[in-house]
């Protein structure tokens, strides 16, 4: 009975001794087959005990070539100098386990990125029996990750170039989506709004760029909206003003482009505007100047000339225009005895008076010296001769006193009608000329009017 019952003891303990061999005989061939892994048994000082195909195929040492060796060797020389393989097996025989990623180097001394788990391995009484350690090789993911940080660096770059050069730009730019939607807004473009970057992304663009117009426009955002439907660059027409959300106008210059992708497809917009009121007011100054004369505001010869031109060539069949050439008489006495200055009062008062005189739709022009014109339009020539004999008698009611003296002031008018007839305004002006010296030479003071 006890002979029996030991030899059934050895029986199932060779049984059990021969499952446990087959089982790890097993999980070293599993371990031994896997390709994408180095995993290495070491022993408590760190020299390498096994070592699989995977390690072979991924580090280059064969079994024989790096077994019993340090693993040392599979880190750099500056991470042996800083004594990191020691420190990490001693953080995990203290922690259990440590994962890092770092630099290794293989046989051929190339290197490779690489994620390293040490596991201690202890028996049931606590003793370091050694350790696993597993390499997997994230050399492409770490490519991958370096390009992604590096594409990333650049776009933060480019974004950043972009704000500056954004933000130096004297321009109001605001980016718009496919929908009309503020996207982005320079800081130029918030000081003329008086909107916020942060309060105006994704409100409409009516919200944010309000504009006004004399012509009180209903349609002042059809440029944008044209823009984005069309895909051309649209401008919005002169004589626009945006207003600031305190009210303040600014007349701007605006433009607006669309914003394509690689496909060619809309989808957005950027508008561009320019504060050019000053610009403007001085473009208008120069036209003013150029087209008026400044000492009486009235308009000069060559607008007088112009005016002229279109008028004629605007004449119905049937239709008449008046020009009237007025010379003022003994104007000449008054700067000789009193003066430029009052000569140019008296200069001032007639052109004032003549423009009382006439119609609200009519011209009057100083030509020069003491010459003026005058344009009745659509006038009948009994119309116009009551209004050029009152415009006479006015200038001869004009009571001028300088330093105590009195002066006389009178003017003689010469008229002539325009027609379809006349050649031009070079040709009406020398036959208007010649009226007025029929007057003169009539007595003065007068009007002489062709028909």
């Amino acid at each position: 009975m006890g002979f029996t019952k030991i030899v059934r003891d050895l029986t199932e303990r060779h049984q059990r001794e021969e499952t446990l061999r087959i089982s790890e005989e097993r999980f070293r061939l599993m371990v031994d087959s896997v390709e994408d892994y180095a995993i290495l048994m070491l022993d408590p000082w760190g020299r390498v005990n096994t070592w699989n195909h995977g390690a072979q195929h991924k580090i280059g040492y064969a079994s024989n070539e790096i077994i019993g060796q340090h693993f040392g060797c599979l880190f750099l020389p500056e991470d042996l100098v800083a004594g990191l393989p020691g420190k990490l097996l001693k953080t995990a025989a203290s922690a259990s386990r440590i994962e890092y990623e770092g630099w290794l180097v293989r046989k051929d001394i190339t290197r490779y990125w690489a994620l390293t788990v040490i596991t201690a391995i202890h028996d049931h009484n606590g003793k370091l029996l050694g350790y696993t350690k597993l390499i997997r090789d994230i050399s492409e993911r770490k490519q991958r990750e370096d390009a992604l940080r590096a594409s990333e660096a650049a776009r933060y770059e480019e974004r950043e170039q972009l704000h500056q050069v954004l933000s130096s730009i004297p321009d109001g730019i605001i980016s718009l989506n496919s929908e009309g939607r503020v996207v982005l807004m320079n800081p130029k473009a918030e000081e003329m709004t008086g909107c916020r970057q942060n309060e105006s992304c994704g409100l409409p663009i009516e919200e944010v760029f309000i504009l006004w117009s004399p012509l009180q426009d209903k349609n002042q955002l059809e440029a944008f909206s044209q823009c984005l439907a069309e895909g051309r660059q649209t401008l919005l027409p002169e004589g626009h003003y945006l207003v600031s959300r305190w009210g303040e106008r600014q007349e701007i210059r605006c433009s607006a482009s669309p914003i394509r992708d690689r496909d060619n497809i809309v989808t957005g917009a950027v508008v561009v505007f320019q504060d050019v009121t000053r610009a403007r007011h001085e473009q208008r100054a120069l036209q003013y100047q150029a087209s008026h004369d400044m000492l009486t505001g009235l308009i000069n010869r060559r607008r007088l000339e112009e005016r002229l031109t279109l008028a004629i060539n605007q004449l119905a069949h049937d239709g008449q225009h008046i020009l009237c050439y007025v010379d003022l008489d003994y104007f000449k006495d008054v700067n000789d005895n009193a003066g430029h200055e009052a000569g140019d009062m008296v200069l001032r008062m007639v052109a004032q008076t003549m423009q009382q005189a006439v119609r609200e739709n009519d011209i009057v022009a100083r030509l020069g010296g003491d010459e003026f014109a005058i344009v009745l339009f659509n006038c009948p020539s009994k119309s116009a001769a009551e209004i050029l004999e009152q415009v006479v008698a006015d200038i001869a009611a004009i009571q001028f006193h300088w330093h105590g003296q009195s002066y006389v002031l009178t003017a003689s008018l010469g008229a002539i009608p325009l027609t379809q007839q006349t050649e031009s305004a070079s040709q009406a002006m020398r036959l208007a000329d010649i009226a007025c010296y029929k007057a003169k030479h009539a007595g003065r003071n007068q009007l002489s009017l062709t028909s």
